[in-house]
């Protein structure tokens, strides 16, 4: 699996075991969603509220709370990064 994560869109490296976490957390939460299973390409965008998704080239359409449920676990879970202080914008593509 491959993770490259960006916020406020500078790359930010990460370590194996964060990259796999993260990775991990995002197929979880794309793979719950209807029609998305086993999706090989995963593009995330988070900018303030809103929350953008693409998987393996289709944008999917999420609702409110699905979209807010993603915000803040992802938001939460890079924000306790090293380096991270405030995230206006954040990008995430897994690659399976």
């Amino acid at each position: 699996m491959k993770v490259e994560l960006a916020v406020n869109y500078t790359p930010v490296g990460l370590e194996e075991f964060v990259q796999q976490f993260i990775g991990n957390v995002v197929i979880a939460l794309v793979d719950s969603l209807k029609d998305t299973s086993e999706a090989e390409n995963i593009k995330l965008e988070i900018k303030g509220d809103d929350v953008d998704l693409t998987v393996d080239d289709n944008a999917i359409e999420i609702k409110t709370f699905v979209a807010d449920f993603i915000n803040k676990t992802v938001t939460g879970m890079v924000s306790s990064l090293k380096g991270i202080d405030q995230i206006d914008s954040l990008n995430i593509d897994v690659s399976r």
